[in-house]
């Protein structure tokens, strides 16, 4: 069960990093992801934080995201900036979930 949870994690982390990285896939990968959906509170927040700067016709990017969160207090609830750039540099093809400086996401966050 817990592997599945990481693999859910890195997925979403995938998602994520696909509409930081090309804002025009905001609509359409929003779209398919209810709040929900995703497995960490800090994604739940993000997910929310990009659907709200979309709505806005916003950016939704690194600088965008980091002010968001800061504006509202919660930027450490997501991680703080460090996480969200994280997200942002994040590459599925070269990532072992043993690299980084997020290594101990599996430990911390799935439950």
């Amino acid at each position: 069960m817990k592997t599945t949870n990481v693999i859910k994690l890195y997925e979403e982390i995938s998602v994520f990093n696909e509409i930081l990285t090309d804002n025009s896939r905001i609509g359409h990968k929003i779209g398919f992801f209810f709040v929900d959906t995703f497995s960490i509170r800090r994604h739940r927040l993000l997910r929310r934080a990009i659907a709200t700067l979309y709505g806005l016709n916003s950016p939704v990017d690194l600088a965008t995201l980091t002010a968001f969160f800061s504006e509202r207090g919660l930027l450490e609830a997501v991680g703080g900036w460090r996480y969200l750039k994280y997200i942002s540099q994040y590459n599925q093809k070269n990532s072992e979930w043993q690299k980084g400086p997020f290594n101990d996401i599996q430990s911390q966050y799935v439950k």
